[in-house]
């Protein structure tokens, strides 16, 4: 029998991380719930990388940046 590897389609954020494994999005956070920071404005990280017009964050010139280095503030 052979192994066959399924294929997922992940959902993956501006910074790189899956968004099934950040906590935001998992809703551990009762006040907040992310539909994948594609969607959410409010992350600092998120606006830079709009602003920049880049997909990923390490797709920029100057990362890993201050802002990535500090982690995510929701």
């Amino acid at each position: 029998m052979k192994n066959k590897l399924k294929r997922q389609k992940l959902l993956i954020s501006y910074c790189g991380i899956v968004c099934s494994l950040c906590p935001l999005y998992r809703g551990k956070y009762k006040e907040k719930k992310c539909f994948g920071c594609k969607t959410l404005d409010e992350c600092n990280i998120v606006k830079c990388a709009k602003k920049k017009k880049i997909k990923y964050c390490f797709y920029c010139a100057q990362f890993p940046c201050r802002l990535y280095r500090k982690g995510f503030q929701w």
